[in-house]
This record gives structure tokens, C-alpha cells and sequence, in this order.
């Protein structure tokens, strides 16, 4: 029998036994326990080892199984999107809600984007109107150098113009079909 099946197969109040007072007999005592013990992880490993490659043949019949349905829906995703796209711009639709679902679109600003923090910084604390946005951990304000180019039309060195652009979106109804 294996000390993991003696653990298991033990009477409860083996487990709760006192702890023997004479040296010997207490070690005899913690080295069955330190066995038993050894024995019960080995199993746990055992079952988390068995349980890892449950684990990794339902993923591979998961992605199997998925593979072509992702495919499909990014495939209708693409085709409403573009849908959205032609309400929005030819139409001027910003939402198509219907049963099954909305389509749409939402304009985005321009942004600023820093590409080049030195420069951005040393402009930023240049210019009279973000020098009082500079941190003191040196780093312009974004939103403050949005603000500058808006109000002066320039575009600060160090900065690139990130066009307007518009988010297509698809949002399908959920529903509680096991379809």
C-alpha cells in the first residue's frame, strides 16, 4: 500500500493522533506524515498534469471548432461596417438601429500625437501659452497642445496632425437562443 493510500484509507483519529513524546517514536511519527504528504502532492500534480491536457485538447477543439464561425463573423463584420460606412457618409446616418442589432458611425477628432517629446517639451516651454502647461516631470499636456493648435492653427515641432477619423461600429442583439 502507498503512503498516499495509507493517508487516505486511515481512520480519522489516526490523522489526530497526539503527537508521540518520546524522540523516536515523534519522528517515526513526522516522517509518515512528511510521506503522506509527498504522496498527496503527487496526486495533485498527477491530477492538475491529467487536468492540463483535458484542458489543451478542449482548447484545440475549441479553436477547430471556431475557426471557420470566426472567420464567418468577421467576415459579416466587415460587410456591415462598410454598410455603416456608406450610411454615414452617404446619408449622413450616424445609427441604423434595427431588430437585430445598430450600425453606425461616430466622428473622432484630430488628435496631437507627440513623436518627438524633446522637441515638444522644449517648444512647450517656449511658447507663452503652454509654458504654464509644462509638468513638472517634463511632459506637455496633450490636451494643451490640442488646444494651441486649435487657437493658432500651427502645428507644434515635435508634433504630427492625426486626421479626424470615423469609428464604424456593430452592435448585434444578444438573445437567449441555444442556436
Amino acid at each position: 500500500m502507498t503512503d498516499f493510500e495509507e493517508w487516505i484509507s486511515a481512520d480519522e483519529s489516526e490523522h489526530e493522533a497526539p503527537i508521540p513524546d518520546n524522540p523516536v517514536d515523534r519522528d517515526l511519527w513526522i516522517d509518515s506524515r512528511l510521506r503522506a504528504l509527498a504522496a498527496i502532492q503527487r496526486k495533485i500534480d498527477h491530477n492538475e498534469a491529467v487536468a492540463d491536457r483535458q484542458i489543451e485538447k478542449i482548447n484545440e477543439w475549441l479553436h477547430s471548432v471556431n475557426r471557420p464561425l470566426n472567420s464567418q463573423a468577421e467576415y459579416l463584420r466587415h460587410l456591415l461596417e462598410h454598410e455603416a460606412m456608406v450610411r454615414y457618409i452617404e446619408h449622413g446616418q450616424k445609427t441604423v438601429s434595427l431588430p437585430g442589432g445598430k450600425i453606425g458611425g461616430r466622428a473622432r477628432p484630430a488628435t496631437v500625437e507627440i513623436v518627438d517629446a524633446d522637441k515638444a517639451l522644449e517648444f512647450a516651454k517656449s511658447s507663452e501659452l503652454l509654458k504654464d502647461k509644462v509638468r513638472v516631470t517634463e511632459r506637455i499636456n496633450v490636451t494643451s497642445l490640442r488646444e494651441y493648435m486649435q487657437a493658432t492653427g500651427e502645428i507644434p515641432p515635435g508634433c504630427e496632425l492625426v486626421p479626424a477619423t470615423v469609428r464604424y461600429y456593430v452592435t448585434p442583439t444578444v438573445e437567449d437562443n441555444d442556436d
